[in-house]
Order: structure tokens, then sequence, then C-alpha cells
């Protein structure tokens, strides 16, 4: 009785903390300016390079961390303001240089795993979640800005109920036991049965969009979300641990909970440009 209490007690902290947090997104995306959008993208790029970076252990040094937390932030603003590629190859380029010397010059050495970690952590992830402000600036951008959550999102809720009651397949069992075969087609259904109905709901709000296009991006969003997701269990599994954080309750960090999303957005940035 105690067991199943506990549960519930969970479930419920979830689905709260899901609900704030979707009405936040929902806010900052469809009602105001567009730096609100890079004030959330700053505080997201924060949280993932401190997760990846210092919360996981790859790091050891805590000046590359700082380094890494500090590039991470600039990233979304770096994106804001448009500038040519030169400004973006110059970043990387003076990340790279202090991450080296700083290693050179540390007792404590990282491995290739905290290398690469402090990499996707200051710079690629946060570049990908970046993404959503030039999506944004596309024509219809406030309604396809959704797009890569609720095609995310509703393939996690797919995989997740199917996988639970008709799992038996294991999908990659080093790496995330609890996927199965049968999660990763209920992923791809559940993609698809939420981009129909965001597509619904788009056609009532007489915005004309082809179905195609709504059961392609729905194929497409599970199964790119499927991949960040096992890229992420990965790293998670190599490093022991069971979340990245602890910033939202019942979920764990940002990371834990973006995981599927980040794959996605450079995915229908490219498709939408």
């Amino acid at each position: 009785m105690e067991k199943g209490k506990t549960t519930f007690q969970s479930l419920g902290t979830r689905l709260t903390v899901a609900a704030v947090w979707i009405a936040i997104c929902l806010a900052v995306l469809l009602a105001l300016p567009l730096w609100a959008t890079v004030i959330l993208e700053t505080i997201a790029s924060f949280f993932m390079a401190k997760e990846l970076v210092c919360n996981t252990g790859l790091v050891k040094n805590r000046f590359i961390c700082t380094v890494s937390v500090i590039q991470a932030m600039l990233i979304p603003w770096l994106v804001y303001s448009e500038p040519n590629l030169s400004a973006f190859i110059l970043m990387l380029f003076v990340f790279v240089f202090i991450q080296f010397s700083a290693e050179i010059m540390s007792d404590k050495k990282s491995s290739a795993y905290g290398i690469f970690a402090s990499f996707f952590g200051a710079y690629a992830f946060p570049l990908f979640i970046s993404l959503l402000v030039p999506i944004m600036k596309l024509k219809s951008g406030r309604n396809l800005v959704l797009i890569p959550f609720i095609s995310a999102w509703c393939a996690d809720a797919g995989a997740y109920f199917i996988g639970s009651k008709f799992g038996k397949h294991p999908l990659a069992p080093e790496i995330s036991p609890k996927k199965s075969v049968e999660g990763a087609f209920g992923g791809v259904a559940g993609g698809i049965l939420g981009m129909l109905i965001y597509g619904i709901i788009l056609h009532l709000c007489k915005t004309d969009v082809p179905w195609m296009n709504f059961i392609f991006m729905g194929i497409l969003g599970s199964v790119f979300g499927l991949l960040g997701d096992l890229f992420l269990s990965y790293i998670k599994r190599c490093c022991r641990i069971k979340d990245f954080g602890n910033f939202l309750p019942g979920h764990g960090g940002v990371l834990d909970r973006f995981d599927s999303v980040l794959f996605v957005i450079p995915l229908c940035y490219f498709i939408f440009i």
C-alpha cells in the first residue's frame, strides 16, 4: 500500500512539473517577444552544460567547467544576433584553445570522454536548442516551433505506454534495458498521432498545411527523438548515473527531459528552411 502511494505521489509530481513547464514554454514560444525565448534558451543551456560537463564528473578541471557553462550561455545570444559564420568559428576556436591550454597546465587530466562532453555541453547542445529562434523568424514560425516538441514528446508517451504493456524484445539492452522494439513502434505511432492532432488544430486556425507533412514530421521526430534519448542514455550508462540532475522534480535534470528534443530541433530547422 505504501509503495503504491509513493508511486502515485511520484506520478503526481511528474505531471504537475510537466504541466507548469509546458505552460511556461507555450507562453514564451507563442506569445512573448523573441528575446524571451532567448532567455529560456540561455537558462536551458546553463543547466545542460552544468549537467553534462560538471554533474557527470567527466571533466575534472573546474576552470574548464566554468568556461563551458559560460560559453553555453552565450551561444543563444550569438544565434539571436545573426552573426556570420566567422563568429561561430572564432568562438569554437577560442573555446578549444582555452580547453586544451587548461588541460596541459592542470594536474587533473580529463579523459577523451570529458573532452567530448565539454564540446557537446558548451557548444553543440546549446547551438541545437538555440535554433528555435531562427525557426520562429520563418513564415508561420510560431506554429512551426512547436513541432519538435510535439513530435518528440508524443513519441516518448507512445513508446512508454506501448513498451510498458507490450514490450518483449529489447531494443538496445546495453544502453537502455527498458526500451523495446515494440515501444519504438509505439513511439512512431505516438509521434504521428500527436502531429495529426496538431494538424487539426492548425486547420481549425485557418493554417493550411498538407496532411502528409504532419505524418512525415511525426515519423522523423519519433526516430530522431529516440536517437537523442539513446545517445544521452549511453552517456548516463558510461557515467553510472541515473539522472543528469534534479532541477525538474520527478523528471531529473534538463537534459533528462529534453534529450529526445535536442536532435529533433536541428532536423526541423533544416527541413523548414
